[in-house]
């Protein structure tokens, strides 16, 4: 029988089409609540799509998810990934389109995307993503289309590219994106390489460059002589505090990642405040998982009456500094003020108590007695 009437003879057309049909079902079932679909128009040039943007449990790791090496799309879009570690798609030299967007991650380790040497498309917008650099892009020397939106990008590395030779597109809009001298490069990178940014990526700071395109700005508009402004920049407790001696007493201060010569410091009284474990005073600093802001704490362990006074969270830069003040009363434990009877009748009865006045707020202290017991009538 000659080949040709042997592919129209029925049983290979049936052999043909179970095979194509176990191949696809042997996808779906590895992921069962994926969808998982052939593409491509000749045998050279077919892989897989496999859209897990809908599934009933969100993947939190791809620890342990298996993906068929021949996948070329691979959609895991509205996940709720974290963290992408290195070689996480190690094995998928094949892929060329890699939807990440919608899921909670804000760590991408070095090394991450290594082994993509066919992606050409990389979406990883709206995420908690807070800073990148060169090492996160590595192996990816075909990638052209990098959506980046909607993250907490404040400002981006020179260099942070360098990986990406084929780079075309890149959108990086973001509402902490500061335009200053540290994104002065990327003008002179856009336009060098080749590479477009569209009107879409807008500044966020300073105010006076609010909602400006990046693409369209000039060198001398990206310099570090604006005064000092900070996204988030506040302390807890942010209201003045009457407390007793003994109490233990935590401060916490977080204000916006600014790059450059950025410190940030507590005082009391115009001191500077370090850590002394004699006095029981302890100071430490931290980020918060996608590294744009700083956290600065301060515990005071048992307070005396030498700790009154203004406790002030200062951040210093070469442009300035920004203070926030909160003011704290200590009284000794045995000052209580008292106030009278208080009878309150409702539906369900009439009720009477005594009230101590504790833990109110330092700045209502500043009445009578009788003022502050007029604040529970």
């Amino acid at each position: 029988m000659a080949a040709s009437d042997q592919r129209r003879h029925p049983l290979f057309l049936l052999f043909f089409v179970l095979s194509v049909l176990l191949s696809v079902c042997n996808c779906c079932i590895q992921l069962p609540s994926c969808n998982c679909t052939m593409v491509g128009s000749s045998k050279r040039q077919r892989g897989r799509k496999i859209d897990c943007s809908q599934h009933p449990a969100p993947f939190k790791t791809l620890v342990g998810k298996s993906f068929p090496p021949d996948t070329v799309h691979l959609n895991l879009a509205h996940n709720a990934l974290v963290a992408l570690r290195q070689g996480s798609f190690i094995h998928f030299s094949s892929l060329q389109k890699l939807n990440l967007s919608s899921n909670q991650i804000t760590i991408i380790e070095p090394g991450a995307f290594d082994g993509l040497k066919s992606l050409k498309k990389l979406d990883l917008s709206n995420n908690l993503i807070g800073t990148i650099n060169s090492s996160m892009f590595s192996g990816l020397p075909n990638l052209e289309k990098l959506f980046f939106s909607n993250n907490r990008i404040s400002t981006i590395p020179d260099g942070t590219f360098n990986y990406l030779p084929s780079l075309k597109r890149i959108e990086l809009q973001s509402n902490y994106l500061r335009c200053d001298c540290h994104l002065k490069w990327i003008l002179k990178w856009i336009k060098t390489r080749h590479v477009r940014i569209p009107s879409s990526t807008t500044c966020a700071l300073p105010a006076k460059m609010r909602n400006k395109p990046l693409s369209k700005l000039k060198r001398r508009d990206l310099h570090c002589d604006h005064s000092v402004q900070l996204l988030t920049f506040n302390i807890r407790p942010s209201e003045s505090q009457l407390v007793f001696k003994g109490d233990k007493l935590p401060f916490e201060c977080h204000a916006s990642y600014m790059p450059g010569d950025m410190s940030i410091a507590w005082f009391r009284s115009g001191h500077l405040v370090t850590t002394n474990k004699t006095m029981g005073v302890f100071v430490h600093t931290s980020h918060n998982l996608d590294r744009t802001i700083i956290i600065h704490r301060l515990v005071v362990e048992s307070l005396d009456t030498t700790h009154a006074g203004e406790w002030s969270c200062v951040v210093s830069t070469s442009s300035g500094n920004l203070t926030k003040t909160v003011h704290v009363e200590v009284r000794m434990p045995d000052v209580v003020l008292q106030c009278p009877t208080v009878t309150n009748k409702t539906s369900k009865g009439m009720f009477t108590w005594e009230e101590s006045i504790s833990g109110l707020l330092g700045s209502q202290l500043r009445g009578e007695a009788a003022d502050l017991c007029a604040l529970g009538t």
